[in-house]
């Protein structure tokens, strides 16, 4: 289905209530919670190695045997147009085609069909999000436009096409419980609508912006689909820059509210926020995603209505569509704290029932200084000042805490983009050093216990390695009996 041109300010799709479907398959957050491990590769010494070799080897097999267990692994290289499942020794048990390269995950469903963004660089280069990326030589990055179930069997059950010129989404497509669909979504801003919002003319090199907003799709028949929610960032700006325009306040007494002078593309400076995830928390009505050039995890309200996700009030917490929390940067909502912990480009968040805590995947980028001693990529585990009932407390310093995470663990890499973190059973976290396809597990103390190369026994291009994201399943998950069958 089109999606049709989308401008700013109006919906492509009509917005129609929620429908929660009894029969949808119970999918939550699991898809992207991955609750299952990963799978290895540590071979045998050589003939000639010697018993000090032999020694490690045995120990390094002995900590991969208690992060991997016998779990499969579900991922789609970013230049390719194929989706693979693999076992825990790194064999390729199904496939599944596409007529699309990646844009940019893929999820496991219960009948052994898969859930799978597609993107639309190959078939529409001349679109404005994909000349974009191309403009600033990233030519990896998959902008999204396609969604399909392709079945076991590798026939496409359902599609969807939502994009345009002035809309696509990007990243990832995260199924909800009621079976909708869950992604960000770039909106183009014109420059003059820019200004307007109160961005710094300096900022505006390339002429407009690309705000982004999280769309809520409700799959229809065969194909096609129907927007019926939607929170768009560009309700929930504030700037310190011009006081003529209705958006200016201080940034500290805007602490829901994002600075829209923040947040630089780099390369693409029309990508100034680039948010990179939408994760569901169900048991709380929330949507957690992170943003790469803010360098902060955000949470906000689903309860409200499309409606009133555009104001600062009512909904579940009172708060409308602000944020109700933001982690990782304080300097953004004017609290510069030198103290305090800071994310460096961060990617993939996810809730952690049981303790109430988020992890996250933090790349490094250039110059952010950190002083690791294998590399500077992390995965980071928050406790949030979360209460009971699902609100956050602010700290008396006007901080969101906390200040130190509950774990930042060094991956021994140096990952500038992509990213994954997963917590299956056993404290395990599955992460990985994305770019070059290399699965990574850390133990429960945070410690790298086991690593896997991805490409060599799917792609096998070297120069066609990146994944977006990896997903583990244990071997009696229902998707992959299914797809073994």
């Amino acid at each position: 289905m089109e999606g049709g041109l989308y401008d700013a300010f109006s919906p492509a799709l009509p917005i129609t209530p929620p429908v929660r479907d009894p029969l949808a398959e119970p999918r939550p957050l699991l898809l992207l919670l991955g609750l299952g491990v990963l799978f290895g590769g540590c071979g045998p010494s050589d003939q000639g190695a010697s018993e000090q070799d032999e020694t490690q080897a045995t120990e390094l097999s002995e900590a991969q045997g208690a992060v991997q267990g016998g779990d499969f692994l579900l991922y789609a290289p970013s230049l390719t147009t194929e989706t693979y499942l693999i076992d825990s020794s790194s064999n390729v048990v199904h496939t599944w085609p596409s007529q699309y390269n990646a844009g940019q995950s893929a999820f496991l469903q219960a009948d052994g069909s898969i859930i799978r963004g597609g993107g639309i660089n190959d078939v529409d280069p001349d679109n404005r999000f994909v000349a974009g990326y191309r403009d600033g030589h990233n030519t990896t990055f998959q902008a999204g436009g396609f969604v399909e179930r392709i079945s076991k069997d590798g026939d496409v059950l359902w599609s969807l096409e939502y994009y345009g010129d002035d809309f696509a989404p990007h990243h990832v497509v995260t199924v909800m419980p009621n079976g909708n669909l869950l992604m960000p979504v770039w909106r183009y801003v014109s420059e003059e609508d820019s200004l307007a919002l109160g961005r710094d003319p300096k900022h505006l090199s390339s002429g407009g912006l690309w705000i982004d907003s999280i769309v809520e799709i409700q799959p229809t028949g065969d194909s096609g689909g129907k927007v019926v929610w939607e929170w768009r960032s560009s309700d929930h700006l504030v700037q310190d820059f011009d006081s003529t325009k209705a958006n200016f306040g201080t940034l500290a007494d805007h602490r829901g509210r994002i600075d829209i002078n923040y947040g630089q593309g780099y390369n693409t400076p029309e990508d100034f926020m680039h948010v990179n995830s939408a994760f569901y928390i169900e048991d709380l009505d929330q949507i957690a995603f992170t943003s790469y050039h803010y360098r902060e995890l955000w949470v906000i309200d689903h309860s409200t209505t499309t409606e009133e996700a555009a104001g600062s009030t009512v909904g579940r917490y009172g708060h409308g569509g602000d944020l109700l929390y933001r982690w990782g940067n304080p300097w953004v909502y004017g609290h510069g704290d030198a103290d305090a912990f800071q994310l460096s480009a961060v990617h993939d968040p996810k809730w952690l029932p049981e303790s109430r805590h988020f992890i996250m995947y933090d790349n490094d980028i250039k110059d952010f200084g950190r002083d690791l001693d294998g590399g500077d990529s992390m995965m980071v585990e928050i406790a949030p000042p979360i209460s009971p009932d699902g609100s956050y407390a602010l700290g008396e310093d006007g901080v969101y805490g906390p200040t130190e995470p509950v774990l930042a663990a060094d991956l021994g890499v140096q990952a500038t983009s992509v990213g994954t973190a997963q917590r299956p059973s056993g404290g395990r976290t599955l992460s990985c050093d994305c770019t070059q396809s290399e699965a990574i597990w850390l133990d429960a103390d945070g410690v790298v216990a086991a690593t896997a190369s991805l490409w060599e026994n799917t792609v096998g291009d070297p120069d066609l390695t990146q994944v977006f994201r990896l997903v583990s399943y244990p071997e009696d998950d229902p998707g992959v009996r299914a797809a073994l069958q």
